[in-house]
């Protein structure tokens, strides 16, 4: 609604500026230019004004050799009696209270529990070695992780960014935190997210806002922002997040980490808030978030414990995941690279464009794979029209989203969810206030209510109807053409982390991600880096980067995501694993000490 205003704004604008020198000459146009000059910084200066502050840039700190381990490794580390769990917890707790003040992302913590749970995780794991004949404890014994703060956990708050939820405590766990802690996990806190989950920047007014790692001028992505900034600053082993439009790829990418967004009905979504209640099951995931690879596969697992918990005439439940195919023997592994999605609204940027080709031709090379280009932009494609005109609803990936997501009538409108609590709520009363500092709300949050009030009186407009048969017909074809052995490879967002408040300038840049909930496809994120760091384990600082004459995202991560036909997880969580070997994956930031 912003930008659509903006552009509004600024055609008019232009028109205006023209009429006047060509009417009354130079000094009243110059005139003009300053007034209008004057208007965009007060826009701007809104923007700033609605928003929590940033915070400064992270110090040097250290981070621990337990640190630099995944959960599968960190595990075969407590079997062995390498490691002790309490020091393990003890270790990332004070990394989190030296790093946390200055990003931001836990917004509550519950350290006193997480130690007592790694106490006993140590002797269970002490009486099992003692005895290796008895049955052997949870891989997950002792392994810290965060949970994302819309999700139900015991003792903590569910406030999901709502001030008139800030008293909100959850009094018992969500089903997949549940089977986390039952296989012995230990919950170090909870994590910030987008004021009602529905934005692509965690920022709101119960926690403030939240700060990249990388650079803490950046955002860190949304909804599950708290959870992928988490990952990223080594707070835990692994984090858990959801997904409905992007809210585990983004906060993965903009954060250098590895996230999986599973098929749907394989994992349950229960006991978060907001949570779907009908259609939207089919396009919202919960799914893991984790610097390595190789944790994504085995947490899918254990998160997908007890079935998805719905319907099964309506939503069927999904089979356990198999065993992650081989990519190295398959020949035949056919691989589509997405360049651009064609939209005006969402340019691939240079960086990322020659990212995802480069894995496009690594594939080809080094496994056989017969790689396909696809760009929607330039209407290019080395695999000749017909696959050409496959891809082509990519283009309306937006409207697509947006159909989806306003098409069921049983679902719970989001104003009515933003009116929790209050008397009376009025959009654009609140706009208002949001525009002289005073509303309690984000301008995000503010936008989609009007547009929600937009519908309710003009249905008419509403991206419905054709756009749910357009879905049907697109995931048909697709599936046709990837079969069992092809995977979809995109950039997971036009370009690096952007500057805080940035996004409400380009809102729609989300359909990059939001266009494969659509399809209900399996999508696996993976961090890569350009070629000058690949070979180093941590990258430049802020600074750093400043000295080396670099581009302006030199020191940002970057990253591609991997679609699969729908209940294919196998196959993208295994290209995955590839490309972490080939191209490095997680890097640390600037400011890590690697002991």
């Amino acid at each position: 609604m912003l930008t659509l205003a903006i552009i509004c704004v600024s055609s008019a604008a232009v028109a205006a500026a023209c009429a006047v020198w060509w009417f009354l000459g130079t000094i009243p146009l110059a005139a003009l230019l300053v007034l209008y000059a004057c208007m965009a910084n007060q826009l701007f200066r809104a923007c700033l004004m609605s928003g929590p502050k940033t915070s400064r840039q992270v110090p040097p700190t250290p981070i621990a050799p337990c640190q630099r381990l995944s959960a599968v490794q960190l595990s075969k580390a407590y079997r062995e009696g390498v490691l002790s769990c309490e020091e393990v917890t003890r270790t990332y707790i004070e990394h989190i209270k030296r790093v946390n003040p200055y990003i931001n992302a836990m917004v509550f913590e519950c350290f006193d529990e997480a130690i007592a749970a790694a106490v006993q995780a140590d002797k269970v794991w002490a009486k099992w070695r003692a005895n290796r004949g008895n049955a052997e404890p949870s891989w997950l014994l002792g392994v810290p992780c965060t949970i994302k703060e819309s999700m139900s956990v015991t003792g903590c708050p569910n406030a999901s960014g709502l001030p008139q939820r800030r008293h909100i405590i959850s009094r018992m766990d969500s089903p997949v935190v549940k089977n986390f802690r039952d296989a012995g996990a230990v919950i170090l806190g909870v994590t910030n997210t987008s004021e009602l989950c529905m934005w692509y920047e965690s920022s709101n007014y119960v926690y403030g806002i939240s700060c990249n790692p990388y650079d803490t001028r950046c955002i860190v992505g949304g909804s599950s922002g708290g959870e992928g900034a988490s990952a990223g600053a080594v707070f835990s082993t692994f984090s858990l997040g959801s997904d409905i439009g992007g809210s585990i790829r983004m906060p993965a990418f903009f954060n250098g980490v590895f996230g999986h967004k599973a098929s749907p009905h394989y994992i349950s979504n229960r006991g978060q808030h907001p949570a779907p209640v009908a259609s939207t099951n089919h396009y919202m995931s919960t799914g893991p978030i984790s610097r390595f690879a190789e944790d994504l596969e085995p947490l899918c697992r254990v998160a997908a414990r007890g079935g998805f918990l719905e319907d099964e005439k309506k939503f069927p439940p999904r089979p356990p995941l198999r065993r992650l195919p081989c990519i190295d023997a398959r020949k035949s592994l056919r691989v589509f690279i997405l360049e651009d999605f064609g939209t005006v609204l969402a340019r691939t940027s240079t960086t990322q464009l020659e990212i995802v080709r480069e894995v496009g031709q690594y594939l080809e090379e080094q496994f056989g794979a017969l790689v396909t280009y696809v760009n929607l932009h330039t209407w290019k494609c080395s695999g000749g029209g017909e696959i050409l005109k496959v891809f082509k609803p990519f283009s309306k990936s937006l409207r697509l989203w947006l159909g989806a997501m306003s098409n069921d009538k049983e679902e719970v409108v989001f104003t009515d969810l933003m009116a929790e609590g209050m008397t009376s709520f009025s959009p654009l009363k609140e706009i208002f206030l949001w525009v002289i500092g005073r509303s309690q709300h984000t301008l995000p949050a503010l936008s989609l209510t009007v547009v929600d009030a937009v519908l309710q009186h003009f249905p008419k407009w509403g991206p419905m109807g054709t756009a749910n048969d357009t879905v049907r017909e697109f995931k048909k074809s697709l599936e046709e053409l990837l079969n069992g052995d092809g995977v979809i490879i995109s950039p997971t967002f036009p370009r690096a982390a952007p500057r805080h408040h940035r996004p409400i300038f380009s809102p729609f840049d989300f359909q990059y991600t939001a266009a494969f909930n659509v399809l209900r496809m399996p999508v696996t994120c993976v961090p890569i880096w350009q070629k000058e760091l690949r070979g180093d384990m941590r990258v430049p600082t802020v600074e750093e980067a400043k000295e080396l004459t670099a581009s302006v995202d030199y020191h940002l991560p970057k990253g591609v995501q991997i679609a699969s036909r729908e209940g294919n997880d196998e196959l993208s969580l295994a290209v995955a694993q590839v490309l972490e070997t080939a191209f490095g994956g997680y890097k640390y930031p600037g400011w890590a000490i690697l002991e």
